[in-house]
């Protein structure tokens, strides 16, 4: 029996040694990391200290040396990283692939430099002069450029993740296929900007202007662009899905085949713009502004399209089914062959609208406007009109009539009679 107990004593005490190993080794090894994590990332000879004119020319030289043979023993990478180049003159200077990780170019000018993969992260470069430069695959992730003039820059490729771009001027640049997740980009200039493929996941643009900026195929994924300026943008192929576009002025925008769905576009103006299949599925476009849109074939299902305006729409073919459009105005819309089942079209006005051969199936018409509308051929399987004045439509038989909804308050064109009326939609 004592034999017994020793061994489970020792059996117990082994377990517990063997977990406090295990304890001690987890223990080092985050001691280890942390203080790995905490080593100065910067190694460079100018670190925190002023760079003088004639020394930073001595360093261009050897890096240029470098570039065009890195096993010159003349040559040597700039390694400028957190040195302070405030106020510095590098135009027309040639950085490519050199380090400037944490370094101060507050109001530096690097007008025409080339500073192709060049890493730039956590930069201080507030207010200074990007004009022309080169950035192609260069890294400014987390770089403060609050100001800065990259104007007709080349930043194709660039990683721009999560920096601060706030009231810079970024106009006719080349950002295409650029990382921006995340960036602060508040009343940032971007007219004429080139922004196909890029990352904008998250990005913070509001009141930018974005006016003729290319963002086809860009990815604005819960992208803030509230009261943007997207006049004549193209946002063809776009992802806007879960973006942020109260009152954003797109007028004349292309947004042929773009997702918005579940995006926010209260207010926001879309006259004229282009939206030839684009997706507003379960958007928020309570008040827009849709007047003489291209909405051929756009989908706008369980979309809240309260108080909307779609005067002049041409809307073909698009689907509103379940949509919620009551006070929505469609006064002399163009919804040949649109398929609006199950939509709330309460206080609606369609005068003068083409519903020819559109789908109005268990739609609701309370209160609505249908003045001189036309439906001819249109379905109107269990569609109530109860209290509705029909009297003044256009197209609308008797066979429609017997499939729809009447009560004793509806209003009926002249020859038509109430078969029979009803309580509950069919």
């Amino acid at each position: 029996m004592r034999k017994q107990i020793g061994f489970k004593v020792s059996c117990v005490s082994s377990f517990l040694l063997l977990i406090g190993c295990i304890v001690y080794l987890y223990a080092s090894f985050s001691t280890a990391l942390v203080h790995a994590s905490n080593q100065p990332a910067c190694d460079g000879p100018f670190q925190n200290k002023a760079v003088s004119p004639e020394v930073l020319s001595q360093v261009l030289s050897a890096h240029g040396k470098w570039l065009v043979d890195p096993s010159s023993p003349e040559g040597k990478r700039a390694n400028l990283c957190q040195a302070d180049l405030a106020r510095a003159d590098l135009r027309e200077a040639d950085l490519s692939g050199a380090n400037l990780h944490g370094a101060n170019l507050y109001q530096a000018n690097f007008k025409g430099a080339t500073l192709v993969k060049t890493d730039l992260q956590e930069t201080n470069a507030q207010d200074a002069s990007f004009y022309a430069a080169n950035f192609q695959g260069a890294n400014l992730q987390n770089g403060f450029f609050q100001g800065a003039d990259f104007r007709k820059a080349n930043l194709n490729h660039a990683n721009l993740g999560a920096a601060d771009l706030r009231f810079a001027n970024l106009a006719e640049t080349n950002m295409g296929v650029a990382n921006l997740q995340d960036a602060e980009m508040e009343e940032v200039h971007l007219v004429e900007a080139n922004l196909q493929q890029a990352n904008l996941t998250r990005t913070k643009l509001f009141r930018a202007d974005l006016r003729k900026a290319q963002l086809n195929n860009a990815v604005l994924v819960h992208a803030e662009l509230r009261e943007a300026d997207l006049y004549q943008a193209n946002l063809k192929d776009a992802d806007l899905q879960h973006a942020d576009l109260r009152g954003a002025g797109l007028t004349l925008a292309n947004l042929n085949e773009a997702n918005l769905m579940h995006a926010n576009l209260r207010e926001a103006t879309l006259e004229r713009a282009v939206l030839y299949k684009t997706n507003f599925q379960k958007t928020n476009c309570t008040e827009a502004n849709f007047q003489v849109a291209d909405l051929l074939e756009a989908n706008l299902s369980n979309a809240d399209l309260r108080g909307a305006s779609f005067d002049e729409a041409y809307m073909a073919k698009a689907t509103l089914r379940s949509a919620n459009l009551e006070g929505a105005d469609f006064a002399w819309a163009n919804l040949v062959d649109a398929d609006l089942r199950k939509a709330n079209l309460e206080q609606t006005t369609f005068y003068k609208a083409k519903l020819q051969e559109a789908i109005l199936d268990h739609a609701q018409f309370y209160g609505a406007d249908l003045r001189l509308t036309d439906f001819h051929g249109a379905s109107l399987q269990g569609t109530d009109f109860r209290g509705v004045v029909l009297h003044f439509v256009v197209g609308l038989t008797q066979v429609q009539i017997d499939k729809g909804c009447v009560d004793e308050l509806t209003d009926l064109p002249t020859g038509l009679i109430r078969s029979a009326t009803c309580t509950t939609i069919p």
